[in-house]
């Protein structure tokens, strides 16, 4: 598992399997926020994210929650998104939330359609948060 730099989490998320799925943020000139001012955003390869989901599968038997760090995970292509729930949901079918930090912006420019295809994505006991 490589993180990039410091990993933030909401305190929802401490129990959590974090997986950073972009570095940094993809808004990141907020006032009030530094969060991420050391790094430059850019989007994780999915081949990557999936070999970290597959890395942390084998060290650890439970994972009932996912947050898709860094901060704007929801900036990435719908389809890439997609392609990642659905290992999720593979490898973690015990996983009941999958979580995330979204901007504005990145719901904004997300499709009618790419919206309803991620909340239409669902685990066994159809929650998807």
């Amino acid at each position: 598992m490589n993180y990039i730099g410091q990993v933030w989490r909401p305190p929802s998320e401490a129990s959590s399997l974090i997986i950073q799925a972009t570095v940094g943020c993809s808004h990141n000139h907020c006032r009030f926020c530094s969060m991420y001012n050391q790094k430059a955003f850019f989007i994780r390869p999915v081949d990557d994210i999936v070999k970290d989901l597959k890395e942390m599968r084998i060290l650890t038997s439970y994972v009932p929650k996912i947050f898709l760090a860094d901060g704007d995970a929801l900036v990435m292509k719908t389809d890439d998104l997609i392609i990642i729930l659905d290992i999720i949901k593979q490898l973690y079918p015990e996983c009941t939330s999958i979580t995330c930090y979204a901007s504005p912006r990145s719901i904004k420019n997300k499709s009618e359609t790419d919206l309803k295809k991620i909340k239409s994505f669902k685990f066994k006991n159809g929650i998807y948060g």
